[in-house]
């Protein structure tokens, strides 16, 4: 679930969020949050303190388009989020800019300190998916070289069927 900083914040947000969870017998186990580096930024106690109680509560929570924020790696340390995406700015024009290599190379290893699951986003040609897997061939990755926007009857079809 993609969170902005406004939703994040409101007062009522986590009786909601919970609420809603129950309405739909949903168990915390299977929620991922995903929040952005910015919304982290914006109002950091209300935040960290919104982060920490879905955490409590069995939600895992994903730091999206990481690398874009001012604060970066003090949230690595901060929030124990389970999941780091790396923002897909760095993946522009890979192929061509050994700089972006080293930065992601950077981030995956300090992200790896902190038992950080990683995804990269925007991969969307086959050798931009083989730079990142000759940095680690353990990270994840998204982006339009494996699909783009699907409705959920051609999601179905393309991945779920036999």
């Amino acid at each position: 679930i993609n969170l902005n900083a406004k939703q994040l914040i409101k007062n009522d947000f986590i009786e909601k969020f919970f609420t809603q969870l129950d309405i739909y017998n949903v168990d915390t186990q299977d929620i991922k949050v995903e929040i952005t580096e910015t919304s982290l930024i914006n109002n950091f106690e209300l935040t960290q303190q919104v982060i920490h109680e879905l955490q409590d509560r069995g939600i895992k929570c994903i730091i999206d388009d990481f690398g874009t924020g001012y604060s970066s790696l003090s949230y690595l340390k901060k929030f124990s989020f389970s999941v780091l995406k790396i923002d897909r700015e760095f993946i522009f024009d890979l192929e061509n800019n050994v700089d972006n290599e080293i930065l992601i190379r950077t981030i995956v290893e300090i992200a790896k300190q902190f038992n950080y699951s990683i995804v990269v986003e925007g991969i969307e040609t086959p050798e931009q998916k083989e730079i990142i897997k000759n940095i680690d061939n353990t990270l994840y990755y998204q982006g339009y070289l494996i699909s783009r926007p699907l409705s959920i009857p051609l999601f179905k079809k393309k991945f779920l069927s036999a």
